[in-house]
């Protein structure tokens, strides 16, 4: 029998070494492509539910703050949506005449989930939470304006506008397909209270964290406990807007 040499063994193990690297090259290649495909198509199925909840906020406002309080979309829906009653709300006046709660009670958020993908919208701010990552999408509508008031002293008058936005009925739908989602805004109410005086907002939420980040821009004091965040500031005018919303699909 005709043995090899230590030449050929060389060359073989070589072959064989050059053939390992390219199949390792190779399968690396594939799986960081395929990686990258998985990421940019989780990006644009992230962003598509970002515009598509955009459009049913954009409807939302329109019934609440436009005017024509019957509106309606259709989507296409991928998860959940429903109404969730674990948003609380408080909101405390304390004057020289008078300490009393203007508003309380649970104004619950709508809720939107697919996969590890949730947007939620809580008494007219919309937070984003993906992979348990939470960040502001659209703050509070809670303003604060000051202003100078027509008189020859030039005085100064800070108002301090909130406006709750309460979903009034259970609301719960989930699957995939075509609906029609309606809200209806059934009630509305304005109400005007003169300072000078301190408000303070109370906001019992899963959410308080983000509530906590928005009250450190305002002008006022703020603290956080738990899942609860505090905040109060001075007016000359304190204006509450309330709005009841109706959430169903048809």
């Amino acid at each position: 029998m005709k043995k090899m040499d230590s030449k050929g063994v060389s060359e073989t193990v070589g072959y064989l070494l050059i053939l390992g690297i390219v199949i390792a090259s190779i399968s690396y290649a594939y799986v960081h492509a395929y990686s990258m495909i998985e990421d940019i198509s989780s990006k644009f199925k992230d962003e598509g539910l970002r515009q598509s909840f955009k459009r049913i906020q954009n409807v939302l406002y329109s019934s609440t703050y436009g005017g024509a309080k019957l509106q309606s979309i259709q989507v296409e829906l991928h998860g959940s949506f429903w109404i969730a009653n674990d948003t609380y709300l408080r909101i405390l006046s304390n004057s020289s005449l008078s300490t009393s709660i203007l508003f309380e009670g649970y104004v619950r958020s709508l809720n939107y989930k697919y996969e590890d993908f949730e947007i939620v919208l809580e008494n007219g701010a919309v937070w984003e939470n993906y992979q348990g990552y939470k960040r502001v999408v659209e703050y509070p509508r809670i303003f604060i304006h000051t202003s100078y008031k027509p008189s020859p002293s030039g005085h100064k008058e800070k108002v301090v506008v909130v406006v709750i936005n309460k979903y009034v009925q259970d609301f719960s739908i989930s699957g995939e397909g075509s609906v029609r989602l309606i809200f209806n805004t059934t009630s509305t109410s304005f109400k005007v209270y003169d300072g000078p005086g301190n408000v303070k907002i109370t906001v019992k939420s899963p959410h308080a964290k983000l509530w906590y980040d928005f009250f450190l821009t305002l002008p006022g004091d703020c603290e956080l406990s738990g899942n609860i965040a505090n905040f109060t500031t001075y007016y000359d005018k304190l204006v509450l807007a309330e709005y009841d919303i109706a959430v169903e699909s048809g």
